[in-house]
């Protein structure tokens, strides 16, 4: 592509570089944009443009065809001239699910987009997981609760366990994080409620719990809001661990 700016005169290849090139078809042999509103069309010829036309009314060095061959030479990979179909029909299904899998680790942004779009729309039973949760925590009502309101956490210990390492990770899976993080704050109330009592099973429990607290930190789905009141309601475990 050396040598193409001698066919234009150096007033248009100064505009050239000031237009907004959108690239609308790649395919056939051809590239076609849009160049500030006109249609250019470039034929590729031994992975080179040639013969450059515009829509625009210039019939001499216009600064359109010189906008998209300078595009192109920036992005030589339109050269190949293969539509994103066909890119992706020529490519191995194990390779292209390994490069969506790597590129996804490396870009949360990718996997969010690629989830909203293709993933699959779970419908959670938010009563269910309510009421067993409630279940776990009527587990350790005893003559201390009745009195104080104060949880046995040692009769609790088994089943708020379960409730952790079987139903928040369903209800992650179903990208419910916002869900999870209110029932995790309202595990934090319970577990806050017994920090004066020094025993190994509100530490194992602590321990399993700031797993969640983590995960939910670290997710994209939760809002600064929702993050915040996370933050705040847990705290307090958080510093006496």
């Amino acid at each position: 592509m050396k040598g193409w700016q001698l066919s234009f005169e150096g007033k248009s290849l100064d505009d050239a570089q000031k237009c907004e090139v959108e690239i609308s078809h790649v395919e056939d042999g051809e590239i076609i944009a849009k160049v500030d509103g006109f249609e250019v069309v470039a034929p590729i010829v031994f992975h080179s443009p040639h013969h450059v036309f515009c829509s625009c009314k210039s019939k001499y060095s216009c600064k359109h065809e010189a906008a998209l061959i300078y595009y192109i030479e920036k992005h030589s990979e339109l050269l190949n001239c293969q539509s994103e179909e066909d890119l992706i029909s020529s490519i191995d299904e194990n390779q292209l699910h390994d490069f969506l899998k790597d590129e996804m680790k490396q870009n949360p942004k990718l996997k969010k987009a690629f989830l909203d779009k293709f993933g699959q729309e779970d419908v959670i039973d938010k009563e269910y997981y309510i009421e067993k949760l409630d279940q776990v925590f009527r587990s350790g009502e005893d003559r201390s609760f009745v009195d104080f309101g104060i949880y046995n956490i040692d009769m609790m210990e088994y089943a708020l366990s379960e409730f952790m390492d079987n139903e928040l990770p369903k209800i992650l899976e179903m990208r419910e994080h916002s869900f999870a993080s209110s029932l995790v704050e309202k595990i934090a109330e319970v577990l806050g409620d017994d920090l004066a009592v020094n025993h190994d099973s509100w530490y194992d429990l602590a321990e399993d719990f700031m797993e969640y607290v983590y995960i939910l930190e670290d997710s994209i789905y939760l809002t600064s809001d929702e993050r915040k009141s996370l933050e705040s309601a847990t705290s307090e475990i958080v510093s006496y661990l």
